[in-house]
């Protein structure tokens, strides 16, 4: 009885410990996440300043030919 009593308390230590392993991970899934959003904006929002003024030049062009 003791040894069964002894495996419980064990399997939750264990259970503990995984599931402080696993909150862990989380938090550090979630910091990554938040890390590559924050990266691919800023990708995304230099992209945009290089391109804008490539379609400017384009519609400008687009807008003469028409006249």
């Amino acid at each position: 009885m003791a040894e069964v009593e002894q495996f419980k308390q064990n399997q939750n230590v264990i259970n503990e410990d995984e599931k402080q392993q696993l909150e862990a991970l989380d938090r550090s899934l979630f910091a990554t996440i938040a890390e590559y959003t924050r990266i691919r904006n800023e990708h995304a929002k230099l992209i945009e300043s290089q391109l804008c003024p490539i379609r400017c030049d384009i519609e400008r062009r687009i807008r003469s030919a028409d006249l």
